[in-house]
């Protein structure tokens, strides 16, 4: 598979609000390999990013994740979903009703 992490970083610099996202039980692109690259992003925020406090993500009163976000770049872990996260309606509902945004990527 050939990286996209370019078009991240365009994207990012260019100033548009960017989501990345998987289900925490994705074992093909999943968090700990995401944030792999994540952190080799080349963005002048990045540092502040991985700075900033990763958060809980509460619906009504469940746990649905944990969620990190600095300027136009936010990244969500969502519980209890796979590596077939986009196709959930449910999941799709929770994410793009709390995060709003231009350009969404899966995985990179």
């Amino acid at each position: 598979m050939k990286s996209t992490k370019w078009m991240v970083e365009a994207v990012l610099k260019a100033g548009y609000p960017v989501l990345l996202y998987q289900g925490i039980y994705d074992a093909k692109d999943g968090p700990a390999s995401s944030e792999a690259w994540m952190r080799a992003i080349e963005w002048d925020q990045s540092m502040m990013f991985w700075r900033s406090e990763r958060g809980l993500w509460m619906v009504k009163g469940r746990l649905a994740g944990y969620w990190r976000q600095w300027k136009n770049l936010a990244h969500v872990v969502i519980q209890g979903a796979g590596h077939e996260v986009t196709s959930s309606e449910n999941v799709q509902r929770k994410v793009y009703s709390h995060y709003p945004v231009c350009f969404c990527l899966c995985f990179c």
